[in-house]
């Protein structure tokens, strides 16, 4: 993983929030989200790769200001968070 330059490297293709018990799937306003996403980045070398991070209230400082605008992006625009289903008892 290349180290990120937040004000070089940016997110170009939002994915989504992974199912988690943790995350609120009707939530509209990602500054209040618990959860980890995916998302592709290019950095100013062109590098691309594909990074997860995980997102908590009061944390947003730094890249997860950048990681939650790209997700009030992708909400806005008809993002869904999938609601998360506990595992089936064998």
């Amino acid at each position: 993983m290349t180290e990120i330059n937040v004000k070089t490297t940016v997110i170009t293709n939002f994915h989504g929030f992974f199912p988690s018990h943790e995350t609120d799937h009707t939530l509209t306003d990602m500054s209040k989200i618990v959860g980890a996403c995916s998302y592709d980045v290019q950095h100013a070398n062109g590098y691309t790769e594909t990074l997860e991070t995980g997102l908590r209230p009061g944390e947003n400082f730094g890249w997860s200001i950048k990681v939650i605008q790209a997700a009030q992006a992708w909400r806005n625009s008809g993002g869904v968070i999938p609601e998360w289903v506990p595992p089936a008892s064998e």
